[in-house]
C-alpha cells in the first residue's frame, strides 16, 4: 500500500479525488472549494491518496 499526499489542485488525481471525496460525504460535511484549496497548503493538513 502506498499513501500519497494531495497538496495541489494540479496534481493529476485531484479531480478524481475530489469526486470521491463529494460522494463519501454529505454536503454539509464537505469543505467548500475555496476552503479546500487553501487548506491544501497547510503542513498540517493530510488529503492522502491511498
Amino acid at each position: 500500500m502506498r499513501f500519497e499526499r494531495l497538496t495541489s489542485p494540479q496534481h493529476p488525481l485531484y479531480k478524481r479525488a475530489m469526486a470521491l471525496y463529494a460522494d463519501s460525504f454529505p454536503p454539509h460535511e464537505q469543505r467548500e472549494n475555496a476552503s479546500q484549496l487553501r487548506i491544501l497548503g497547510d503542513e498540517a493538513y493530510r488529503f492522502n491518496l491511498i
